[in-house]
Formats: C-alpha cells, sequence, structure tokens
C-alpha cells in the first residue's frame, strides 16, 4: 500500500524534534520567570544552609571553660570580607567586632 500523500505541501514547515534544553528555557518566552525562580531557590538553599552552619558554629564556638586572655588570633572562624546571610535572607557584612 503506498503512503498517504503530506496535506500541507512543500510550504509547511518541517516538524522535527527539538531539544530544548536549559538555554533556551531561560531565554524563551517566560525566560525572566524561570530565571526569578532558579535565583529564589538558589537563595533559599543559601539561607538554609547558613542558617544550618551557624547554628553549628554557635555551638561549636561556646567553649565549656573560659579560654585564656590571650587567645591565639588563629583560633574561631574567620570569614574576612565575605558577606553573611542575615535572618530576613538579606546579604550583611560580619560586624567588625574583632
Amino acid at each position: 500500500m503506498p503512503k498517504r500523500s503530506c496535506p500541507f505541501g512543500d510550504a509547511a514547515p518541517l516538524q522535527l524534534k527539538t531539544r530544548v534544553g536549559l538555554r533556551e528555557l531561560s531565554r524563551g518566552v517566560r525566560g525572566e520567570e524561570y530565571q526569578r525562580e532558579v535565583f529564589e531557590r538558589t537563595r533559599r538553599l543559601l539561607f538554609r544552609a547558613a542558617q544550618a552552619y551557624m547554628e553549628g558554629a554557635a555551638a561549636a564556638a561556646r567553649p565549656a571553660e573560659p579560654g585564656p586572655a590571650g587567645e591565639a588570633q588563629g583560633e574561631g572562624p574567620r570569614w574576612s570580607g565575605q558577606l553573611l546571610i542575615g535572618h530576613d535572607g538579606k546579604l550583611r557584612r560580619r560586624p567588625a567586632d574583632r
């Protein structure tokens, strides 16, 4: 049995399978919305990780006994120039208490 002819003729565009990747999604019609979702998801993950780290660091930073008056400067967490995520989710500079 012969194949059925194409009813659309030669003017119809080819219908090929097209792979849609992340680049196409981020540059597409809803690209801005997609980028906003990715940004918010990343910010939430970073905020949760910072909270978990700070809770662990706060528990580890409390010594059982008070240390000597002349502690070494290399002890304790050092975040020189690093931004921290505040409780409200905004980036903040570390207070200059040391």
